[in-house]
């Protein structure tokens, strides 16, 4: 009987994209081994609060080569419940945990080990202190990159999201993940699928929390769009009220944070824009877009990974091409059924299953 330790670690924010990876990562291994077979371990987050001694102490865990909270005392915790609970398999939800793989390979050699690449983290902290000029945190970078080289060489598995993910881990770690899973989504609730008319004053969303790609896109988007087009603009995400002020004071725009339901506004919504233009990884926004029968209209950045066609966006990298998409957006209702059937075919949960028992030899 096998039976798997999953090792994953949250940021604190309850709707983040990257959480809502984890859950599918998570509920996927649960429906293969059986719950009776899993133990999980979710990695408490540093306190948000910012004072100097959580500074040393993420400056010193990230020194001495851990990343997502991971510390000395709790890998040894984590070693010792594989060996009491017999553990076979073991599941690292990040490469950032990339160093736990090597010390379970080092003390268990049967053991199974499996890394899920959520994105590139090289390229994310580059990009992560790049755009919020946040320079301090220069201690990250060779923390990160010695546990994805763990990440690569120790697991006997490696899973990107997308074909681009996997070129960069060639590229920098000189191995091809033999299984890509790109973002899927379980459907808890259908999308309300009538020919309900669009809206009389077009009625835009933005879907994200306040993490870096999201406030640099839309900042961007407010700036240089929304003053060219006519439309009311829904933003809704974690902490998204912390946006500047006259982003949360534009009369074209509604600002709704920390809401417990998202569906009543993809409902609402004639279409989302996704004007991504940094990170790595897949844009689970798109995904869930796609399960609500959205049309979007977005960047490369937030198509990458997708396999999209006319019929389900429109791409734009400039702010006079998602102008012009938007002033002439024309649907005949709100639900576009070419997007759900795109997400049926490729993004849902069951279209994903088969491809984590591959990944896991089961």
């Amino acid at each position: 009987m096998r039976k798997i330790l999953i090792i994953s670690f949250t940021s604190g924010q309850k709707y983040t994209g990257g959480l809502q990876c984890s859950r599918r990562n998570i509920e996927s291994i649960e429906k293969i081994f059986g719950r009776e077979n899993v133990i999980t371990h979710i990695i408490e987050p540093y306190p948000v609060k910012r004072n100097f001694k959580i500074i040393l102490r993420r400056a010193f865990d990230a020194l001495h080569g851990y990343m997502g909270g991971m510390n000395s005392s709790l890998k040894r915790y984590l070693l010792r419940t594989i060996d009491e609970k017999s553990i076979t398999d073991v599941f690292i939800d990040s490469s950032l945990l990339g160093s736990f793989a090597k010390s379970v390979k080092k003390r268990f050699k049967d053991v199974r080990v499996t890394t899920f690449f959520h994105n590139i983290e090289k390229e994310f902290i580059r990009d992560f202190i790049s755009v919020n000029r946040d320079y301090f945190r220069w201690y990250w970078i060779p923390s990160t990159d010695h546990n994805e080289k763990c990440a690569v060489k120790y697991s006997d598995e490696i899973i990107a999201l997308n074909q681009r993910d996997a070129k960069s881990i060639k590229k920098y770690y000189g191995r091809d993940p033999r299984f890509l899973i790109p973002i899927t989504l379980r459907e808890n609730t259908s999308p309300i699928r009538n020919a309900s008319l669009p809206n009389e004053r077009t009625k835009a969303l933005f879907i994200g929390s306040y993490f870096f790609a999201n406030v640099q896109g839309i900042t961007w988007f407010v700036s240089n769009v929304l003053p060219h087009i006519n439309i009311k603009l829904n933003i809704v995400g974690a902490s998204m009220d912390l946006l500047p002020k006259e982003i949360v004071e534009n009369e074209k725009i509604e600002v709704h944070s920390n809401v417990p339901d998202l569906a009543p506004f993809y409902e609402d919504a004639d279409f989302v824009i996704l004007p991504i233009f940094s990170g790595s990884g897949m844009k689970v926004k798109t995904a869930e877009s796609l399960m609500h029968g959205k049309y979007i209209i977005g960047s490369q950045e937030a198509f990458t990974g997708y396999d999209m066609s006319a019929d389900e966006a429109t791409e734009c990298n400039t702010a006079e091409e998602f102008i012009s998409a938007i002033n002439s957006f024309s649907r005949p209702t709100k639900f576009n059924k070419a997007s759900y059937d795109l997400y049926l075919e490729k993004y849902s949960f069951e279209s994903s299953l088969k491809l984590f028992k591959k990944a896991l030899n089961f």
